[in-house]
């Protein structure tokens, strides 16, 4: 069995797989939103790079960069690689 963490939580460098969503109504747009920037479950993803105090995150997703607010990223189910 795979140990999940939320995506917010990682680390720069850190490698991790999608395995979900918290796919609360009132997340549904966001959710919505990521899925179509490529962020699907099974797809593998980098962090590289986390702004200091709580501000955005970027990640590597299929060849390109992605930028996310803290909270959206605490939506997205992960496991480390």
């Amino acid at each position: 069995m795979k140990r999940s963490c939320k995506l917010s939580t990682l680390t720069v460098g850190s490698h991790a797989e999608i395995l979900g969503f918290d796919s609360s109504a009132e997340n549904q747009g966001r959710i919505k939103h990521m899925m179509e920037m490529g962020m699907t479950v099974g797809v593998k993803v980098e962090i590289a790079h986390k702004a200091p105090f709580g501000g955005s995150i970027v990640i590597h997703c299929r060849r390109t960069l992605i930028g996310l607010r803290i909270s959206d990223a605490s939506l997205v189910e992960v496991t480390r690689l």
